[in-house]
């Protein structure tokens, strides 16, 4: 068939982080030698798509246009990386010679990798595209039928399934009807532990809930075997089910991680993440990048608990690096060419020693409490001191976790409150959720207007909080988080209004001398 003297223009996607960026994949064929040209800042692997889509459109018994096939990926500025573009490449070359609707192929995203004999394989970054196009309206998302499952699961968009570059022509042409992947409903699963292995720490456990209920970071601190690494994964069991929408936005970021270990199939990630990493570990493993960047734990805990145990031992520079993610509950990592920002709204929840030795206030046999530490106070000062003021201002709730006697572990029932907690915990969220008129935004997020209408509190209980506030020589930053902490347990009690017992709640995890 002779090619046509036009333009054909097809849409694909380049995925930059976690997510997606709708390409623009222009054909047009010059009256010159036969050669075949890719431009648009296209990386090594996409520069190969070239040799792959030749032999795939013969190999599918159609005829490579003659003459310079020029194929343009714009915006030309946007990094382009992946064999994704395959398949859009493939079809606006045979849209040259081939005669497809134009308005239908434009409401097609295509996104696969090709074979040579014309097959379609696998390719990660499905999800991506899948939600790209419900943002852009775009009706359908053409894939390969192995990477179709997790794609199902977006709502506005149509998934067409193909096998072979020839059924993906047919169906532009209107030759077939194409084959729909349906959508499913996708529900969030409860965490599988709880907290009945967990003898006492009522305490600890009420500051769990706190927590939990409006999004607070949280540091433990106690002497070895009292439990404090046993609780914090057991948060997750008391926090709600995650959405369908927050069930997406954790995938997306999985996926992103599972692209760079050469993964191609995408599963949902459908309980809420906790993320426990080595204390050793690097500043880019922690906060995200590489020379490829890609999602640090702070991403990967995304809707989830971020666990940092032994938190002292942590480097210092990897440490102060969650400054602003803490804060902004995002992370943007800079590059050259480019900036990728990831999202970071995660609990935080740290753990550590109360001295070097660790024996600072533990128990011996029967007796109260009776400290066995050998450390200099100048050596627990200098160890305590290891996290910096800014750190400890973004950690709202401190509590001690005394260490627990032998006598009470034995012979006790199983004292399992985690069903409590948890429907404490989710009506709490369930009014959140109406005040701010927005899922998965929580008293956390709470800016200085927020605090204003939502915080304000009665003149008797306004003075003894100042009063604490300068005492403890609080920053601006510190007394905003306790009145958020303060509004918290006021949800969890089913209060309107602060009240003195909120603040001094509130207080009592804020000003903590762990000496």
């Amino acid at each position: 068939m002779a090619e046509r003297e036009m333009t054909v223009k097809v849409r694909s996607a380049s995925i930059i982080g976690v997510q997606a960026h709708e390409v623009g994949v222009e054909t047009h064929v010059i009256s010159a030698l036969r050669k075949f040209s890719l431009v648009g800042l296209p990386d090594g692997v996409v520069k190969e798509a070239k040799y792959r889509v030749r032999c795939a459109v013969e190999n599918s018994g159609f005829s490579f246009p003659n003459g310079e096939v020029v194929v343009n990926l714009s915006p030309a500025a946007l990094p382009k990386r992946g064999a994704g573009f395959d398949l859009a490449v493939a079809l606006g070359v045979l849209g040259v010679s081939c005669s497809f609707d134009s308005e239908y192929a434009a409401s097609f995203l295509m996104y696969g990798e090709l074979a040579l004999d014309g097959r379609l394989e696998p390719v990660p970054g499905a999800l991506s595209v899948a939600r790209l196009a419900s943002r852009l309206g775009i009706r359908h998302v053409m894939l390969p039928a192995e990477s179709a499952c997790a794609a199902a699961h977006v709502g506005g968009v149509r998934i067409v399934v193909v096998d072979s570059l020839l059924e993906a022509a047919a169906v532009l042409r209107k030759e077939c009807e194409p084959r729909l992947r349906e959508a499913r409903v996708v529900s969030g699963v409860k965490s599988s532990c709880d907290y009945s292995d967990v003898v006492g720490q009522q305490g600890v456990k009420r500051a769990m809930e706190v927590s939990a209920a409006g999004g607070h970071n949280l540091l433990m601190i106690g002497p070895p075997g009292s439990g404090k690494s046993m609780m914090a994964r057991r948060l997750p069991s008391i926090m709600p089910e995650m959405s369908s929408q927050e069930i997406l936005e954790v995938s997306e970021i999985y996926a992103s991680h599972r692209n760079h270990q050469a993964h191609s199939t995408e599963e949902l990630v459908r309980t809420r993440p906790f993320r426990s990493p080595h204390h050793s570990m690097s500043v880019a493993s922690l906060l995200g990048g590489g020379s490829v960047p890609m999602p640090g734990e702070i991403s990967l805990a995304h809707r989830g608990v971020l666990f940092l145990d032994e938190i002292v031992e942590i480097r210092r520079e990897a440490l102060e690096g969650l400054r602003e993610p803490l804060e902004e509950k995002r992370v943007t990592i800079s590059r050259v060419a480019h900036r990728i920002t990831y999202p970071a709204d995660f609990i935080l929840v740290a753990a550590m020693n109360p001295c070097p030795c660790g024996k600072r206030g533990t128990y011996r046999g029967r007796r109260a409490q009776v400290s066995r530490c050998q450390c200099s106070p100048l050596a627990v000062q200098r160890y305590l001191s290891k996290i910096s003021g800014p750190i400890c201002d973004r950690i709202d709730l401190q509590v001690w976790v005394p260490a627990v006697p032998i006598d009470s572990l034995n012979g006790l029932p199983a004292d399992d409150q985690t069903e409590e907690m948890r429907q404490r915990v989710s009506c709490a969220r369930e009014v959140q959720r109406e005040r701010y008129q927005e899922e998965g935004r929580l008293n956390i997020h709470m800016g200085t207007e927020d605090i204003r209408r939502h915080c304000v509190l009665d003149t008797n209980v306004e003075a003894p909080i100042r009063q604490a506030a300068e005492e403890s020589r609080m920053s601006a930053r510190a007394y905003t988080r306790l009145l958020k902490v303060a509004r918290t347990i006021a949800d969890l009690q089913g209060e309107k209004r602060i009240l003195l017992q909120h603040v001094s709640e509130a207080l009592a995890y804020r000003v903590h001398d762990v000496a």
